[in-house]
């Protein structure tokens, strides 16, 4: 969907690592997850009591204006990421294999971008897994070219 932002990665390859963050937050795999909450806790002014079920919804956190700012729905592979999006989650619950996520992420990118670059997805059909927490595609139909 961003082809000059995918030029700028196949001519600087370094910029990858911070694209691959940019990806993970705009399509977070997993997209939300509930919890009980153990005590009561005060959240902008709003008191949730102890035991009540919440779901955190990380997609919608991962596009809040109040932390990514007024284009937090665009994508863009320069966007400052030491905030943190929450792809992962965070604190006590992060996921475990957030490293190796990362690490596997960038050589995928990598080399797609060097032995591929002019790949292209065949967006006629696409349609997602079915799921309220999990975000991805039944198929994606690339053409090498």
């Amino acid at each position: 969907e961003h082809p000059d932002q995918r030029q700028e990665l196949i001519d600087d390859p370094s910029l990858i690592p911070n694209a691959y963050n940019e990806i993970l937050r705009m399509e977070a795999p997993v997209q939300g997850l509930s919890r009980t909450t153990t005590c009561d806790v005060e959240v902008r002014g709003v008191m949730i009591p102890a035991d009540s079920k919440v779901h955190m919804l990380f997609a919608s956190a991962n596009r809040d204006e109040r932390t990514w700012g007024d284009d937090a729905d665009q994508f863009d592979i320069h966007r400052d990421h030491s905030v943190g999006h929450l792809s992962f989650s965070q604190g006590p619950h992060y996921c475990m294999g957030a490293f190796l996520a990362r690490v596997q992420g960038r050589v995928v990118f990598e080399e797609l971008l060097a032995r591929m670059p002019g790949y292209e997805i065949d967006t006629t059909n696409l349609t997602r897994i079915p799921s309220a927490f999990v975000r991805g595609w039944d198929e994606l139909p690339i053409s090498v070219g």
